[in-house]
């Protein structure tokens, strides 16, 4: 349903933008068919994704201070706080942080290109979206543990 809500809120606004003659890039394609991690970011909310590339990741790997390990976490620390300073929020960046490292060091481009793999992405993503819903960390605990016993 989330995905679905934001989808058309985006949909509406290329469209009546381009009533007025204002080009506005598509913000998603097709994130639940994605391959990886990495794939779903691609896909997913591409006008944030984009922005924090071009603003925040690039910028710090021109510039060489920190390994792409911590740029990764960077980003999505910047973009938990974007969504919210809670501590669900952090944990939802801290984890999607994490799982993008872990797919980019350990992971293979042949387990990666399996079925099952793209199953537990999107089941993983999906599962992290429930955080959007909590505000406390005893209420994002419950829906995990609850998500875990169904």
């Amino acid at each position: 349903m989330f995905y679905f809500d934001f989808w058309a809120y985006s949909l509406l606004a290329v469209g009546l933008s381009k009533m007025y003659g204002i080009n506005v890039m598509m913000n998603f394609n097709n994130p639940y068919s994605a391959t990886s991690f990495k794939d779903f970011w691609n896909k997913w909310n591409i006008s944030l994704t984009t922005w924090l590339k071009d603003y925040i990741f690039i910028p710090l790997q021109r510039r060489g201070i920190t390994p792409r390990t911590i740029n990764v976490f960077i980003v999505f620390l910047v973009s938990a706080i974007w969504h919210g300073i809670t501590l669900p929020f952090l944990i939802w960046g801290l984890l999607h942080a994490t799982l993008n490292v872990i797919e980019r060091c350990l992971i293979s481009a042949k387990v990666s290109t399996t079925i099952f793999y793209r199953i537990i992405v999107v089941l993983i993503c999906a599962l992290l979206w429930q955080t959007f819903k909590v505000q406390i960390l005893s209420a994002f605990i419950e829906v995990f543990v609850c998500a875990f016993i169904a």
